[in-house]
């Protein structure tokens, strides 16, 4: 099977390459099957919908986690395996918080330390085997942690994940196992897969030694970001480039810290450097977060992040602070008044008027007190 180039200039140009490959698959018989495997069920049901009013015949979309099913799950219940289902997965997890030691010893209970230890592990079931061994042989937290996720791989040992069906997959489609279900599939066409886990890869790998994948890929315009798509081998080490200067900056103070940032981050974008290619990272959100975001305002400079503005600042937050710090209170008249002329309610009834309720409250004497 020959295969176009994957990569397309624009994502709008991606479904163009799609429907051009699948006539080219569906040439010589229209009813031909072919498979696209779409990083979303979402982005499937559009696909479907959108080219099917062109004509769509024998075509199926689906995740890449369907694919992997279709592959590797049948040699996988031959081996008496299941699906490691959610509920199994946390009981695990906590079955292994339970053995924790040293320094982890009193979250085991913790309901935070069993849902931090589930993505971490997810974390782990995606790395290679000699970064596990590597963990395993530190002491302190890490060291736990390893031993900690070798107890859930124990626990889990019956049950297969995401990772573990790819990887059945790619052992099927390498060894010829899976001839009859990729019969049945047809080429497989990746349309702009996401970032793929090792086993995932190796699947994709495995189909493309086996002349059955094509990729379609989009690139975004930006040399940098696109450079991942360029299929060029590793450069050695004499072949890469120096690493960039750093500078130690020293000021006075942080506004004049902050201040020096915004002004390299100016000069940057007058050379050419665009504003999404820039990133200020600080260590202290309360000293630097506000004024950071005050200087990059001043300086008419955009800026995407995280808000700075804190609940307690807003309409909302100031009245439901307000009813908390009166409820404890003798109620009075003043803290009253300014916390119902501040209030941001609105009452169908004609008579609420906070501020008329002030100038009553004040000719009529009241100092506090709920009578």
């Amino acid at each position: 099977m020959q295969q176009s180039p994957p990569y397309v200039e624009h994502i709008e140009q991606a479904q163009e390459r799609l429907e051009r490959l699948l006539s080219e698959y569906q040439a010589e018989d229209r009813f031909a099957p072919v498979t696209v495997v779409v990083p979303t069920t979402y982005a499937g049901l559009y696909l479907r919908r959108d080219i099917g009013r062109r004509g769509l015949v024998n075509v199926r979309f689906m995740p890449l986690a369907r694919l992997a099913e279709l592959l590797g799950a049948p040699s996988l219940a031959a081996k008496g395996q299941r699906p490691l289902k959610p509920p199994i997965e946390f009981a695990a997890v906590r079955r292994a918080a339970g053995e924790a030691a040293g320094e982890l010893e009193p979250f085991r209970a913790h309901p935070s330390f069993h849902a931090s230890l589930r993505s971490t592990f997810r974390d782990l079931r995606r790395a290679a085997p000699d970064a596990i061994t590597a963990l395993e042989r530190r002491r302190g937290m890490s060291g736990e942690i390893a031993r900690l996720y070798a107890r859930y791989c124990e626990h889990t040992k019956a049950y297969y994940d995401r990772e573990a069906l790819a990887e059945a997959a790619a052992a099927a489609v390498s060894s010829g196992h899976a001839d009859t279900a990729l019969t049945a599939l047809g080429p497989v066409i990746a349309y702009l897969p996401r970032t793929l886990t090792p086993s995932e890869q190796r699947l994709f790998d495995a189909l493309r030694d086996a002349w059955r994948c094509a990729t379609i890929l989009a690139a975004t315009g930006d040399e940098e970001a696109d450079e991942i798509l360029l299929p060029v081998a590793a450069p050695s080490a004499s072949s890469m480039p120096p690493p960039r200067p750093a500078h130690l900056l020293v000021t006075s103070d942080t506004g004049e810290e902050v201040r020096s940032v915004v002004r390299s981050i100016a000069a940057a974008a007058h050379a050419g450097t665009p504003f999404h290619r820039m990133a200020i990272l600080y260590w202290h959100q309360e000293t630097y977060a506000a004024l950071i975001a005050e200087q990059l305002a001043a300086a008419n400079i955009p800026i995407a992040g995280p808000s700075t503005e804190r609940l307690a600042a807003t309409p909302v937050g100031r009245t439901l602070k307000g009813i908390v710090d009166l409820a404890g209170s003798d109620l009075p008249r003043e803290e009253v008044m300014r916390w119902l002329t501040s209030c941001p309610i609105k009452s169908q009834s004609a008579g609420f008027s906070p501020s008329r309720w002030d100038q009553i409250s004040r000719e009529a004497g009241v100092v506090a007190g709920i009578e």
